[in-house]
C-alpha cells in the first residue's frame, strides 16, 4: 500500500504521470558485442577517437593553465 497525498481534484494534471509502456520498448534488442560490417565493435572512428583524445588534454592544459595563473597572483 503507498501513500497517496490528498489533493484537489481541480489540482490533478490532465495526463497521467507514468504513461503505459508501448509495445515496441517492452521488447528490447539483445546487445551484441560482434563488430558490424565496419568491423568496429562500439562504433567509434579512429580519427574521432584521436579529436576526443586531443579535446581531453587541450582542456586539462587550460584548467591548468588557469589554476597556476591564479596560484600565481596571490
Amino acid at each position: 500500500m503507498t501513500y497517496r497525498p490528498s489533493v484537489p481534484p481541480a489540482s490533478m494534471p490532465p495526463y497521467p504521470a507514468h504513461p503505459a509502456p508501448h509495445a515496441e520498448s517492452i521488447q528490447a534488442d539483445t546487445p551484441s558485442n560482434e563488430p558490424d560490417e565496419s568491423g568496429q565493435a562500439n562504433g567509434i572512428s579512429v580519427p574521432t577517437k584521436i579529436l576526443g583524445a586531443a579535446v581531453g588534454i587541450g582542456s586539462a592544459a587550460i584548467v591548468a593553465a588557469l589554476l597556476y595563473a591564479r596560484q600565481r597572483k596571490a
